[in-house]
C-alpha cells in the first residue's frame, strides 16, 4: 500500500456524511489500528512522485488526479499486477484496464 492512502483514508473517513461523524481520533485509530499493522506501508519515493506527475499528462488528467497517480506509480515501481480501487475510473486512464481491480 503506498503511504499516501493511509493520509486519503483518515481525510475520507472524516468527511464521510454519516451520523454519528466520525471523528478525527476514531478515524486515526482505524488507520493505525487496521491499515498500518494489516498491510505492508510503501513509502513515496522522489521518483514515485516524478512518475505519478508523467501517469497523469500521459492520461490526459491535470489537478488531484496525481494523487492517484501516487498510487499506480507505487505499484508498479514494487511490481505489482493489480490496484484494488473502489473508484476505477479514477485509475482507469492512468494504467492498463486489467491491472484495476474492483472489490467485490
Amino acid at each position: 500500500m503506498c503511504s499516501h492512502a493511509l493520509a486519503e483514508c483518515f481525510a475520507t473517513l472524516t468527511r464521510l456524511p454519516v451520523r454519528p461523524a466520525i471523528t478525527s481520533l476514531q478515524a486515526e485509530r482505524f488507520v493505525l489500528g487496521e491499515l498500518v499493522h494489516r498491510f505492508a506501508v510503501e513509502p513515496i519515493r522522489v521518483d514515485d512522485q516524478l512518475s505519478a506527475i508523467r501517469l497523469v499528462i500521459a492520461g490526459g488528467l491535470t489537478g488531484s488526479a496525481v494523487h492517484d497517480g501516487l498510487h499506480v506509480a507505487v505499484a508498479q515501481r514494487l511490481g505489482a499486477a493489480r490496484l484494488w480501487t473502489f473508484n476505477p475510473r479514477h485509475f482507469l486512464p492512468l494504467w492498463d484496464p486489467e491491472h484495476i481491480v474492483i472489490p467485490a
